[in-house]
């Protein structure tokens, strides 16, 4: 997402109260880091929430018909990161200006503004990858104007709520969402991800499942 002459956030650190140590290049906000680019924070925390960071860096994808899927993609640089460990496999969510990376054991997902690659996202995709069952399933909805913002608003909800999540609200508008949540899921671990675009009034939502073999 790209967007030009906006700003977000507030100024200063984190406002909630749960810095732990701002430490070179990187604060960690429990096990939310958030990541700085050209010497200032990526952003702040969203509303007070503990999953939601409100971001200052502009977006990369306009659209949803910009985003590509790679399973091979390099690791990107991250706004924002969170480190969980799912049912004993460990699980990095990763928040980009270009949308998100997953790592979850020998998986790197990655949903972006992929330089040089073609738009759009498979509506489903498999893989056996190092005794894992990797598959990935993504769809595209459109919304009137305000059932789009109710649905963004529904999304920083669940995120909010949820234990395993993270999400990014981009400058110049709250329904500028990227939101990540991941869960057991039987065989591994599940996880979701939402990519809001208020200009459209799309929203693409993915769902990725990896079971052991």
């Amino acid at each position: 997402r790209r967007a030009t002459g906006r700003s977000g956030g507030t100024e200063g650190g984190l406002t909630t109260g749960e810095l732990l140590r701002v430490r070179g290049r990187r604060a960690v906000l429990g096990r939310v880091r958030l990541c700085h680019t050209r010497a200032r924070s990526a952003g702040t925390a969203f509303g007070g929430s503990v999953n939601g960071i409100a971001l200052e860096t502009p977006y990369l994808d306009t659209d949803a018909d910009q985003l590509s899927f790679s399973l091979d993609h390099p690791v990107r640089e991250a706004l924002a990161v969170r480190d969980l460990t799912v049912g004993g496999l460990d699980v990095q969510l990763r928040l980009l200006g270009a949308s998100h990376q997953v790592c979850a054991g020998p998986v790197l997902e990655t949903v972006a503004c992929l330089p040089g690659a073609g738009g759009g996202l498979p509506g489903t995709a498999a893989h056996d990858v190092e005794g894992w069952h990797y598959s990935f399933g993504a769809r595209v909805e459109e919304y009137p104007a305000g059932r789009f913002r109710a649905e963004v608003a529904r999304l920083r909800e669940l995120a909010d709520a949820h234990p395993r999540a993270l999400y990014g609200v981009f400058p110049g508008s709250a329904d500028a969402v990227t939101a990540l949540v991941v869960e057991r899921g039987g065989a591994g671990p599940v996880w979701r991800t939402w990519h809001t675009y208020p200009g459209s009034r799309r929203i693409v939502a993915t769902r990725t499942r990896l079971e052991a073999r």
